[in-house]
């Protein structure tokens, strides 16, 4: 009998960590009627910098630049963040040890950058607003030019760009 009672006190232990765990993940993400999607973040207001005009259009250039890059950085764009991530070994001649990872955050108070051991928050409420119609009309190019390459290497992969030309030549 004792034994079954240490059992069944390891067991609830057990299950109530699973329900702390399950609680922190559903705290983690939130559901939309189009899927569910992480939480933004929230910005850290006690360690923002202000920022002047010269770093605004330095992270400008460079997101809007990163965008190019579709395939090989991550983008998460919605109504109340910009989340660019990814790992910029892919982008050197020479490989190192240390992994180089990059991410960086535009919301409406202002945005982050983080590399490797500095975690940067600027705050500069206007970034946002500037950067996500331009994002939007490139993630929409940039996403036509992708969803074509991908089409023209799966029809040349499964020979059937060579059936529909053959057919295209017999009519």
């Amino acid at each position: 009998m004792c034994m079954k009672k240490k059992k069944l006190k390891k067991l609830a232990k057990f299950i109530h960590k699973l329900q702390l765990e399950e609680k922190e993940l559903k705290s983690k993400w939130v559901t939309k009627d189009d899927g569910i999607y992480a939480k933004s973040p929230e910005p850290d207001r006690t360690h923002q910098c202000e920022c002047d005009p010269e770093v605004v259009d330095k992270m400008f250039n460079l997101i809007t630049g990163l965008i190019r890059f579709k395939d090989k950085i991550n983008f998460n764009i919605n109504d109340d963040s910009i989340v660019i991530y990814g790992n910029l070994e892919q982008f050197k001649t020479t490989k190192s040890n240390i992994e180089d990872y990059i991410e960086i955050t535009v919301n409406k108070e202002g945005f982050r950058v983080s590399r490797r051991y500095s975690n940067l928050r600027f705050k500069e409420p206007n970034l946002f607003d500037k950067l996500l119609p331009i994002l939007m009309n490139l993630n929409q190019s940039v996403s036509g030019m992708l969803l074509e390459e991908i089409v023209d290497d799966v029809m040349v992969i499964t020979k059937l760009s060579r059936d529909s030309n053959l057919e295209e030549l017999l009519k």
